[in-house]
């Protein structure tokens, strides 16, 4: 059999393989959704940042945040490789941003990634001198550099191989002028922070044994903690892993690990029986859980995404993500697969790398397919589907519910708020959450600070963490219409979200970070912000610092029903340990 070309990779939820022309794809592509920039005047910064290695005039590098996007990572080898096809005599590097350096070498040579030169940066420290269009780099990029000279003349995000698309990125002839983009150049003034007259600090200090022969690697998106189980994602393992508090409550011990089985792997593949493994998985088949979530019935829910191929054309082969959920007995560990419907025919992208419990359902974040989703000639006449015209705003939600047992859409919930409205950054400051606590149930978008809040007999009351009165907002730039950096403009006024929200039997306990939208850089600080349910009043406290460095923050909910914070920390040693406030 020939090779195969995939039509199709859904490498993340907001953007496809790039339609680069076929007169420059570099230009296309350079200039496309995600853009990467070198910073004006940070040539010094270059030079620093090579200083110590041997390198030539120019060398041809991948920078990319290891596990952030595992499905993007199998284009690496791929690139490097019509690379060297092309220009024989070049000089590959690889640029890794984690924290945990062997971890992440571990991990890329596993996967069988390597370069001629190997570059670990756990501070991410490129960022000094490239800017991206987003405000973060999370995808992997490619970047031609001269290191003696200090400039970065070139950089494409990393999603293909074709040697037009390599060929141009080769050719000296096609530079990039420096550029910051807003959010590299914003101010980093924050409207908001977190108190400092009054503080938490933690009560605990409680040691995680890991097993004999494995080591935890980082944790990746929000982790959850019920009674005396913990769960998170092991980033570079693709698995959820399970601790447990034992009885003396002095230990967490490794209860087991969660992912799902063969057979599940490949459920969705739809191909005939005459394609064999090899055929269709070039390294790019990628089985990602995503994030557990404790359901009401004590159940562990996982968001999972899971390829979906089929055959679509002579030899060709359709590739997307298919969003899923394992539900897991938290006794036995056993668990049921559910795939999620997806949102195209309802006009939406549901976003499942979060799940959360809202009654007997699950609820995740939804959007319409609009910006920063679509091109500008796909919503631009059409009112109800353009964020910055007014029209938008009504009968906006931020939040699918889907059935649990069928994976089935129900209806939207969560209305979208008016500092969406005022900003015209429709969904771009949305990160929502649910929770379900004794028959109540809560919703919020997460950065507005608004909560609605229904009693067990669908009494909805609206409480808030905090708030930010539309009013006090600036009115938005136009010229910075359907371009990220309209939400650059407003960052300093949403410069906090809620992380985690729990109910309890009085009160809705809120974790709020402080910092940049990203998630990606550290946080400013953390608080705990407390509403009392029948008063609706709010008292805020800051998380104190710790002498560790914080891996992840949370809230418990103990077999009580009582939710207080805490955190998974690293020490110098690397021990792991969890800080109970």
């Amino acid at each position: 059999m020939t090779s195969i070309s995939k039509l199709t990779i859904l490498i993340s939820g907001l953007l496809g393989a790039a339609n680069a022309s076929a007169e420059c794809p570099v230009c296309e592509l350079a200039n496309g959704p995600l853009m990467v920039r070198q910073i004006p005047e940070s040539q010094e910064r270059v030079r620093e940042y090579f200083k110590g290695y041997e390198l030539p005039d120019t060398i041809y590098a991948i920078v990319l945040p290891v596990g952030t996007c595992p499905r993007c990572e199998a284009l690496i080898m791929p690139i490097f490789n019509t690379i060297k096809k092309l220009r024989h005599d070049a000089t590959t590097v690889m640029i890794a941003g984690h924290t945990n350096t062997r971890a992440a070498r571990d991990y890329l040579h596993k996967q069988g990634i390597s370069a001629d030169v190997e570059i670990y940066d756990n501070d991410k420290t490129y960022e000094d001198f490239l800017s991206c269009n987003i405000g973060m780099i999370h995808v992997p990029y490619m970047l031609r550099i001269v290191p003696q000279e200090g400039s970065v003349p070139m950089a494409l995000h990393a999603f293909s191989n074709r040697r037009s698309l390599i060929a141009g990125f080769l050719d000296g002839s096609i530079e990039l002028e420096p550029k910051a983009f807003a959010y590299s150049s914003r101010s980093t003034h924050m409207m908001y922070n977190a108190p400092l007259d009054s503080i938490i600090y933690p009560v605990k200090h409680i040691p995680v044994e890991q097993p004999e022969g494995m080591a935890y690697s980082a944790i990746r998106n929000r982790p959850d903690f019920c009674g005396n189980i913990l769960a998170f994602n092991d980033q570079l393992h693709s698995e959820i892993v399970m601790l447990k508090l034992n009885d003396a409550g002095d230990k967490f011990v490794h209860m087991g690990i969660i992912k799902a089985d063969s057979t599940e792997m490949f459920r969705f593949v739809d191909l005939p029986t005459t394609y064999s493994l090899e055929d269709y998985d070039d390294g790019s088949l990628k089985f990602m859980p995503i994030s557990p979530r404790f359901m009401p019935d004590g159940r562990l829910a996982v968001s999972y995404s899971l390829p979906r191929l089929w055959e679509d054309g002579t030899e060709c082969i359709g590739y997307a993500n298919q969003p899923c959920m394992l539900l897991v007995d938290t006794c036995n560990l056993t668990h049921t697969l559910t795939a999620f419907e997806d949102g195209t025919s309802h006009g939406q992208f549901f976003g499942h790398y979060t799940i959360f419990p809202l009654g007997d359902d699950v609820a995740m974040m939804s959007q319409p397919r609009t910006w920063p989703l679509t091109e500008k000639s796909a919503y631009d006449s059409v009112p109800e589907l353009n964020p910055f015209d007014k029209t938008y705003y009504s009968g906006k939600h931020v939040m699918a519910v889907f059935s649990t047992d069928k994976g089935r859409f129900i209806r939207l919930a969560g209305k979208l708020p008016a500092v969406a409205e005022k900003s015209r950054t429709g969904h771009a400051f949305a990160r929502p959450l649910s929770d379900t606590f004794d028959g109540c149930t809560a919703i919020c978008d997460g950065y507005s600070g608004e909560i609605s809040f229904f009693m067990a007999d669908g009494t909805q009351r609206l409480l808030e963490a905090y708030r930010i009165d539309p009013h006090m907002l600036p009115d938005p730039d136009s010229t910075m219409f359907h371009t990220y950096d309209i939400s650059a403009q407003y960052e300093s006024w949403f410069c906090r979200h809620i992380d985690d929200m729990k109910l309890s039997k009085d009160h809705v306990t809120c974790l709020v970070r402080y910092g940049d939208v990203s998630g990606m850089s550290e946080p400013a600080a953390y608080s705990v912000i407390v509403i009392d349910r029948s008063t609706g009043k709010a008292c805020e406290r800051r998380i104190a610092d710790g002498d560790d460095k914080a891996h992840s923050y949370g809230l418990r909910r103990d077999a009580t029903g009582n939710v207080s914070p805490y955190r998974i920390c690293i020490n110098r040693n690397g021990d792991w340990l969890v800080e109970l406030f």
